[in-house]
């Protein structure tokens, strides 16, 4: 398979499509409220092909996310999102702490390897292993 270099969004809804999905988060939610489809498959597979092909780095930057500023929101993201239980006792909401690391390492461009590595500009490297990849191997 051919990799093709990433481009940034040139059609009006490639740039409504990456508005949505910087707010929602969800690449297939963009795509259901963006392009002209009720289908959730239709909208996973829209989601996906713009997920890999629009390069996001650079509309990042320009908001302010970098790699400094994504390694803040990591570190307050893997520590912040809790659940109360029944007891009122705030416990980890590991769920949510994935997600949003997953979000913002695909935002980046640095998912879909083996190893990814993230660095920021305080040389602060935080290496994310795909477990899946292993156990294949």
């Amino acid at each position: 398979m051919i990799k093709r270099p990433k481009r940034p969004p040139k059609t009006l809804k490639e740039r409504k499509w990456l508005k949505r999905y910087i707010e929602t988060g969800n690449a297939t939610q963009a795509a259901l409220e963006v392009y002209d489809t009720k289908n959730v498959n239709s909208a996973k597979n829209i989601g996906y092909q713009n997920v890999t092909k629009l390069d996001l780095s650079t509309i990042m930057d320009a908001k302010g996310l970098t790699n400094d500023n994504l390694m803040d929101h990591i570190v307050e993201g893997l520590e912040k999102p809790v659940k109360v239980t029944a007891d009122g006792v705030e416990i980890p909401d590991y769920g949510v702490r994935h997600k949003y690391l997953e979000t913002s390492l695909r935002l980046r461009g640095h998912g879909g390897s083996s190893n990814t590595y993230v660095q920021d500009n305080r040389k602060n490297t935080i290496v994310f292993t795909n477990f899946k990849d292993e156990a294949k191997g």
